[in-house]
């Protein structure tokens, strides 16, 4: 039996060493499973190399599930084709969607590089660099923005810095589609703190959101820490609520 197993050589693919049965495992469509990169409310999203196009791309798995619910479904696909029809150099490309069963095989482009949340983990950026992401991360913001388009989820695991420093927007407006958005079983509690207190509040999502929680994004970068904290959701929705901002971590 022949055996293959898949590995990311200088961006391209080798396949080595594993079972035919592990590989039909690995395939979906066209595309070839390398890792799994991550996952959200919307389904796992993974490394993937396409062998039509022969190129590395990364793949966003919608599961049936959620597709079942006809308000997600529609919506979903119509920021798909919005989001698809976007150009720009600080936002992540989508390249297409495609059945697969009941899911739904969402085709993004694959980005070499860290998140903003890998990037402060050793703390706050120096100003120089923080001018050139932010200025960057907000010119893809205002083009998303000017094309009716609200991503609804901005945090630092949503904000890849590639290898050669540019800065893009990913992952935008699926999870503003869910059906239980509010319901605490259904949120990655890391993202709680970069809510509005309207969107607390009543669930509202507007541009002015994606402004609020871009400002606690760079707060982040400038001083290594979030603006609110709190051992659970409801206290740090609370402090979003209640507390002012401490302005003097700014200048620690």
């Amino acid at each position: 039996m022949l055996n293959i197993r898949i590995l990311k050589f200088y961006g391209r693919i080798s396949v080595i060493n594993c079972s035919m049965d592990d590989l039909f495992q690995k395939q979906i469509l066209q595309y070839t499973l390398v890792e799994k990169l991550g996952e959200g409310h919307t389904g796992p999203v993974y490394q993937a190399w396409d062998t039509t196009m022969e190129r590395i791309v990364a793949l966003r798995i919608v599961p049936a599930e959620l597709l079942s619910h006809p308000g997600f479904r529609s919506q979903c696909l119509s920021t798909l084709r919005t989001l698809s029809n976007l150009s720009h150099s600080n936002i992540g490309n989508i390249y297409g969607a495609s059945k697969d069963g009941d899911r739904l095989i969402v085709v993004m482009e694959y980005i070499s590089g860290q998140t903003v949340q890998q990037l402060i983990r050793n703390g706050p950026i120096s100003n120089d660099k923080f001018l050139t992401l932010a200025i960057q991360i907000a010119r893809g913001l205002t083009f998303a923005h000017e094309h009716n388009v609200i991503h609804g989820n901005i945090r630092p695991s949503n904000i890849m810095i590639t290898d050669e420093g540019t800065a893009k927007l990913v992952d935008f407006g699926l999870s503003t589609h869910m059906i239980h958005d509010n319901d605490s079983s259904t949120i990655v509690f890391d993202e709680v703190r970069y809510r509005t207190p309207a969107h607390i509040v009543n669930g509202e999502l507007t541009p002015l959101s994606d402004l609020y929680s871009l400002g606690e994004v760079y707060w982040e970068l400038l001083t290594g820490k979030p603006t609110f904290s709190g051992s659970t959701q409801a206290d740090v929705e609370d402090a979003i609520l209640h507390k002012p901002l401490d302005f003097d971590k700014l200048y620690t």
